[in-house]
């Protein structure tokens, strides 16, 4: 257990000096709050997305690769860091900042509690697939440079769905079906409305199954 809290320490210690990340957070907090405060009729789906992909996303996938960047991984290893263990640690800073963020979001917002609660249970799957991608990512990746390479074409198709999908009924092009964003989407509306959401949870669940399985399988390696 002591262990575990030194991992946490030197994670948050090594946070406050990482430019990368807090520039991904700032930009995040910057652009979110200039839509709150701008007219706009956009859906809050969208804000939910851009959080997503460009916070947890790549926030994780930094977090991953600053062990490569500060050749710490045999150190680590060397003390009896298990690698899941550290990407659950990883993963536990970057899933609070994201949740963190999407509270102070929806309560600017003007959401009750309880849609506020509803809301996070929505959006978790996404949270875990996305997290389970910036690990992959970040495994993948030499530096931060690489973890932007490959990170940005997800981020780009996740907003072209993300704008198709609000624009479309909900009849119409069945295969976005097996779209996170369709889920994402049509749920908080349905949410929003006092009708019944749940169903909308099983597609991003999948999706957060395939994530974590893949994550699971590098780490038995």
């Amino acid at each position: 257990m002591s262990r575990r809290y030194a991992l946490y320490y030197k994670e948050l210690c090594d946070l406050r000096w990482n430019g990368q990340i807090m520039l991904i957070v700032a930009s995040v907090l910057i652009v979110n709050a200039g839509f709150l405060l701008a007219p706009h009729e956009i859906h809050d789906s969208f804000f939910v997305a851009f959080t997503m992909c460009m916070l947890t996303l790549l926030m994780q996938g930094n977090l991953m690769v600053e062990e490569h960047e500060q050749n710490t991984n045999r150190v680590l290893r060397q003390a009896g860091v298990k690698p899941l263990e550290m990407i659950l640690i990883k993963a536990s800073i970057t899933a609070l900042l994201t949740v963190l963020h999407l509270l102070a979001f929806f309560l600017l917002n003007g959401y009750s509690w309880i849609q506020i609660f509803k809301t996070l249970i929505l959006v978790s799957p996404v949270i875990g697939m996305f997290l389970g991608i910036g690990t992959l990512l970040g495994q993948a990746s030499k530096n931060t440079v690489d973890v932007s390479l490959y990170a940005w074409p997800i981020i780009l198709f996740y907003f072209l769905v993300e704008s198709l999908v609000m624009n479309l009924e909900p009849t119409s092009g069945l295969w976005f079906v097996i779209i996170p964003n369709y889920h994402i989407h049509y749920g908080m509306l349905k949410l929003q409305a006092g009708e019944l959401w749940g169903v909308y949870l099983l597609v991003p669940f999948l999706w957060c199954a395939v994530a974590v399985r893949m994550v699971w399988r590098i780490t038995r390696v």
